[in-house]
């Protein structure tokens, strides 16, 4: 194949209007200095406590650390100071192939690798191509999920190269795209954060609807709902599973369509409550806006003399959650329905005042969902142009 028909393929399927000329490919090595760093000694007091951030794979998209270097270790090691603003690459542990922004000055140990940009290559296009090309790096360098990278692997990548100024273009783009992001997750955080501050307030009285007057009175868990034990076989119905159900919100990350239609289960009902009663700190709970069956360690339950809304909101919180994880089993624990069942609930007197704060709760959880879905389809729009702006 000619050079020319080799750069005829260096050409991405998007481009900035005005850039036409082809990419070229360069070793990382040629356009960046890379260094790993190391660890000081674990037994030595003295190296540690000080005043120096030490970061460790797990920490290199994190403003803070676990660890603090002394001067003394910083200095009897080999460990390496990096500073605000380099880039950062996890050569091994469980964030093997993480890529990110050193938020603090601070020291890396040798699983993370520092990649300073050289020349005229932009620093937040690399990083940008490092994002983009973390799947076929690990597909390539750790297939089964086994093995380590090491700073020879990454130095010895090919880069696909622009101009500089196609390179500061694509990295102003898709910068600003996780500048939208983060901000749609610090909104979407908030959001869940005032939720979960309303539902513990309201549910300890601290906070009422300034029409309702009447007390609350206290009532069993076993007097508000009743366990649901109908089991179903052969149906047509919908089934949902633990990995259905997104941890402590109360969704499915799926639409019902989606869900299975053969293994065994308990039957519930439209308003019904699913509760995961194994490894309860999992949070999976379900509010039924559907009929169907439940496979696998549920609990459904079912309201009596109390709206179904307002039980849901009961089971999310803390008090339950509490009860809950009271369990038996170390590796496997499971909620103990005769513990749980049998404890005092503080309850509305007026099923209007229970409506109401049914109703409260599902606006916010529409506004979470809402969150959640832009959160998604701008996920969806970065990996769209993360595929199509590079070679």
């Amino acid at each position: 194949m000619s050079k020319n028909d080799e750069n005829k393929k260096l050409v991405p399927e998007l481009r900035f209007k005005g850039f036409t000329d082809p990419w070229e490919q360069r070793k990382l090595s040629e356009i960046a200095e890379t260094y790993s760093g190391g660890t000081p000694t674990v037994g030595k007091t003295e190296y540690y406590g000080g005043s120096i951030p030490f970061i460790r794979s797990a920490e290199i998209n994190s403003d803070s650390t676990e660890l603090y270097l002394t001067k003394e270790g910083l200095g009897n090691s080999s460990a390496r100071m990096v500073a605000k603003g380099d880039i950062l690459y996890a050569l091994y542990g469980a964030t093997s192939g993480e890529v990110g922004i050193s938020k603090v000055e601070g020291a890396i140990n040798q699983a993370v690798l520092a990649i300073l940009p050289i020349s005229k290559v932009k620093r937040e296009y690399l990083l940008q191509w490092l994002l983009k090309s973390k799947k076929a790096i690990i597909s390539t360098y750790l297939q089964g999920g086994q093995g380590n990278l090491s700073g020879q692997i990454i130095k010895g990548l090919e880069v696909d190269l622009p101009s500089d100024a196609e390179q500061q273009r694509i990295g102003q783009m898709l910068q600003l795209l996780d500048e939208v992001i983060t901000l749609h997750q610090r909104k979407l955080d908030l959001l869940k954060q005032k939720k979960q501050f309303f539902l513990q307030a309201i549910l300890s009285q601290q906070l009422r609807f300034k029409e309702f007057a009447a007390p609350w009175e206290q009532r069993k868990l076993g007097q508000l709902a009743s366990r649901v034990s109908e089991r179903l076989v052969k149906s047509t119905l919908p089934r949902v599973e633990y990995e259905d159900i997104i941890s402590g919100s109360g969704e499915l990350n799926k639409a019902t369509s989606e869900l299975g239609q053969e293994k065994e289960g308990i039957h519930f009902q439209y308003e019904d409550i699913l509760y995961g009663k194994l490894r309860p700190y999992l949070h999976n709970w379900l509010h039924a806006t559907f009929e169907g069956v439940a496979v696998g360690d549920f609990w459904v339950l079912r309201a009596k003399d109390v709206e179904p809304a307002f039980l849901y909101r009961l089971i999310s919180g803390n008090q339950f959650d509490s009860l809950a994880n009271i369990s038996s089993g170390s590796k496997m624990p499971r909620a103990d329905w005769s513990l749980v069942s049998q404890a005092n609930f503080a309850v509305p007197l007026d099923r209007d005042e229970q409506r109401s704060i049914g109703k409260l709760f599902k606006v916010l959880d529409n506004l979470i969902v809402l969150h959640r879905k832009r959160m998604l389809l701008l996920e969806q729009l970065k990996a769209f142009h993360l595929q199509n702006l590079f070679v």
